[in-house]
């Protein structure tokens, strides 16, 4: 993670700290932070560190902006010693969306490590390859044998 760190609390944590310092930015549902991927995403992590009552929510979205699904968490207070995975599997996700589903306290957000893997193409084992080719192989030599 090469992640600027801020605050004595987050570098110990080793995380990223997105925080309101004014009551002109809450990522809120309506001002969330964005992360979008050049690949198609299958699984997406992130922890939400320290999280309170405001909670900490992930959200995937596909590539024409239909939400996927999301993982959420709520906390006490200000949330100390509440760390929480967000974890999303869904298959096709392009984006995700970071965000405090309540507002009721004036506190920031800590995320740290943060991890995805895109969305690939299946591709059959080595067994199964040979195991097919010996079933047809088999199926060859009945052939011939039955002429």
């Amino acid at each position: 993670d090469a992640f600027t760190v801020y605050g004595a609390e987050s570098a110990f944590l080793g995380g990223v700290q997105i925080s309101a310092i004014s009551s002109g930015y809450n990522p809120t549902a309506n001002t969330p932070i964005v992360i979008t991927f050049d690949d198609l995403l299958a699984s997406f992590s992130i922890y939400g560190t320290n999280v309170g009552e405001n909670g900490a929510r992930a959200e995937a979205f596909d590539a024409m902006g239909n939400s996927l699904g999301y993982s959420e968490n709520f906390g006490v207070d200000i949330g100390q010693f509440n760390n929480p995975l967000l974890t999303l599997s869904y298959s096709g996700m392009k984006s995700i969306r970071l965000y405090q589903p309540n507002s009721t306290s004036f506190e920031g957000m800590l995320w740290d490590n943060m991890s995805w893997r895109k969305q690939g193409t299946s591709v059959p084992e080595p067994a199964s390859a040979v195991l097919l080719l010996t079933g047809v192989a088999g199926l060859v030599m009945v052939r011939r044998r039955a002429r």
